[in-house]
């Protein structure tokens, strides 16, 4: 018998998670423009400089007991394995919490070395804040990291999109009252945001547990998970190890290799990347669902299923993200001016090639995370491996060359080589070809942003000629720093919702919706409520 793919637990997850990235990435929008506004680009780039080398070093500071977290909850669960799941909880938040706690200490009485080594003494008093950083991320992933394995995708990312409104808050407050508008205001801020997430999903964690009245495993199995799951992390760490080096070295090169502006060149990329973030928002939202869902699969042998809920999920993430790939790379320079500031539409550049890079490395997430589901750590070693090689090689003679520029280049080409690795295993191993439905929507996509980008000089001089001083004269008694903003969002969100009638239109035009796409449209007319003669007209041109 054929297996179907449970899309309305994939449509729910991936909802849900949606969800807590609109969330996240608005509140987001404003403390990027909080820090680009108020704080220099020196004072910036300390803060994102001190983070990367910490992210760095919290990777070896539970033995990769975090990354297995991830990946054997749902794994246990679809084995129908409470018991042992209890005793892995048990073991993680006991290990990693003594180990990440030890290396935070060691950090803080170590700033001073840490910063002399790497030629920025000036970073000392962020090292020692951002040190506990390693401690917060552990009890953040456990806590965190259990409900998404569980698939409670509400409470898990609905909490977690809280922490960047208290990001900004604190930091506002800290910035104002206490420590002024420097590095060590960005530092302290983004430390204390952790405690009332790690607090929420720990009582939600807690909660469900309680509620499972299982026994204690045999201490025979629990011993052979614990080596089982010790060897699986230390391999783990070794990866994420790789990931990170390939994905975040670009910072740490700048700030190293850029010269005597480098920390201004690091906070400048920081700011532009994070705002190209925006494109992976969709995936983010399909990924966090996807995971447990094929660890599951994998847990109970359902091979076949696992390939179409992939190949579904890679569908839904680039119809989704598509617009905002097509507004990013159009009007890179009039985004980075409006809402940043003229120093930060040097970033153009960096900005269109990121977004290709994410685009790039987009493609490979899915496929890489089923095979991770089906625990094929050797490969993703080997993946890692190559890319974060060839990034390192290639951001130290490109930076060197073309700064920043260079660095966002080097990231798309370890992308490119990230995505041609994972499909060619994913073949080999679950048989995964490159989905035939999504190369329509992948075609219409760089269509529409190639006739989007030939028009956005004349767009941009319509945008322009908009009186959007006059409103923030008519409304005076507004904040004028946070009204121009907050107009300059408006025509931002504007344009996005122009681009994603352009392109809905398109894929109409073109029939590029599935079964899935129109299974799920219908479920979501029918909870809207919606007469059957409209949702029945609107289906009727889907097909």
């Amino acid at each position: 018998m054929e297996e179907e793919v449970d899309t309305t637990t994939l449509a729910k997850g991936t909802f849900w998670t949606g969800v807590g990235q609109v969330i996240t990435k608005f509140f987001g929008f404003f403390y990027v423009v909080l820090l680009a506004r108020f704080f220099s680009a020196d004072e910036i780039g300390i803060f994102y400089f001190v983070y990367g080398v910490i992210s760095m070093i919290s990777l070896f500071t539970d033995f990769g007991l975090l990354q297995s977290l991830a990946r054997y909850v749902p794994y246990l669960e679809g084995k129908g394995r409470r018991d042992l799941l209890y005793s892995l909880l048990k073991m993680v938040a006991l290990i990693g919490g003594l180990a990440s706690m030890v290396f935070s200490l060691v950090i803080f009485f170590s700033a001073d070395s840490i910063a002399s080594f790497l030629g920025r003494p000036e970073t000392t008093a962020s090292f020692r804040i951002l040190a506990f950083v390693i401690f917060f991320n552990e009890m953040t992933g456990i806590t965190g990291g259990y409900l998404v394995g569980r698939k409670k995708m509400k409470e898990s990312q609905v909490i977690s999109a809280l922490q960047t409104p208290v990001k900004l808050i604190l930091t506002l407050v800290i910035a104002f009252y206490f420590l002024g508008f420097s590095n060590l205001s960005i530092s302290t801020g983004f430390l204390l945001s952790y405690i009332p997430i790690i607090i929420v999903c720990g009582y939600y964690m807690l909660r469900d547990i309680k509620s499972w009245k299982i026994k204690e495993a045999e201490q025979k199995e629990v011993i052979g998970l614990l080596k089982e799951v010790v060897v699986f992390g230390i391999i783990m760490m070794t990866i994420t190890t790789l990931d990170v080096i390939a994905i975040a070295s670009d910072r740490v090169m700048i700030g190293i290799l850029g010269g005597s502006k480098a920390l201004e060149s690091v906070g400048i990329y920081s700011i532009v990347t994070t705002f190209a973030g925006l494109f992976l928002l969709p995936f983010n939202a399909v990924l966090m669902i996807f995971f447990p869902i094929v660890s599951e699969l994998f847990g109970k042998g359902k091979i076949e299923e696992m390939r179409k809920t992939t190949a579904v999920g890679m569908k839904w993430s680039i119809l989704i993200a598509a617009p905002f790939f097509i507004l990013l790379v159009s009007f890179p320079g009039f985004f980075l001016r409006a809402f940043y500031g003229e120093e930060y539409a040097s970033g153009a550049t960096v900005l269109i090639l990121y977004t290709i890079a994410l685009f790039v490395f987009s493609l490979s997430l899915l496929p890489l995370k089923t095979i991770g589901a089906m625990r094929r750590i050797d490969v993703e070693l080997k993946i890692g491996a190559a890319c974060a090689l060839v990034n390192i090689i290639l951001n130290y003679f490109l930076i060197l060359q073309y700064g920043m520029n260079g660095a966002a280049f080097a990231t798309m080409l370890s992308f490119v080589l990230m995505g041609a690795l994972t499909f060619w295993y994913s073949k080999r191993l679950f048989g995964f070809d490159f989905p035939k439905e999504i190369v329509k929507p992948i075609v219409l996509m760089t269509v529409c942003a190639l006739l989007v980008f030939l028009s956005s000089g004349y767009v941009s001089n319509i945008l322009s000629s908009i009186p959007l001083e006059d409103f923030e004269k008519a409304l005076g008694f507004v904040d004028s720093a946070l009204l121009g903003k907050a107009v300059k969002l408006a025509v931002f969100g504007l344009l996005f919702f122009v681009v994603c009638a352009f392109y809905f239109a398109v894929l109409i035009l073109t029939k590029s919706f599935g079964k899935e796409e129109k299974d799920i449209i219908r479920r979501a007319m029918r909870r809207a409520k919606i007469p059957e003669r409209y949702s029945s007209w609107i289906l009727g041109r889907l097909e």
